[in-house]
């Protein structure tokens, strides 16, 4: 039977591997965050959630997925109104997340 021989791995020779956001360039320091932090959580304490909800997200925009295009080309009715109206499988509504399950 013929031996066969791996040799060690040289460690500085293997991949170093990072996370996208790792990759991404800042744009906050660590101490804008914190007063970011406090001016947010000042706007929860002394606003209702109406106000603080309009107050969070003035300006942003609706962002299509690959995901809804593909569940918008699969509608049978040919419907682009809703992205959300075509999709009734169970298991195709569990991969929706909801915005406020954002881990930010």
């Amino acid at each position: 039977m013929a031996e066969v021989s791996l040799g060690r791995i040289d460690r500085k020779s293997s991949i170093d591997r990072k996370s996208s956001i790792e990759t991404e360039p800042r744009t906050l320091d660590y101490k804008q965050i914190d007063i970011a932090r406090e001016e947010a959580l000042y706007v929860v304490h002394t606003r209702s959630r109406e106000e603080a909800r309009h107050i969070f997200t003035e300006g942003l925009e609706a962002v299509e997925t690959m995901q809804m295009r593909s569940n918008r080309k699969e509608c049978s009715d040919g419907e682009h109104g809703d992205e959300y109206s075509c999709i009734t499988h169970p298991m195709k509504q569990r991969s929706i997340k909801d915005v406020l399950t954002a881990p930010f």
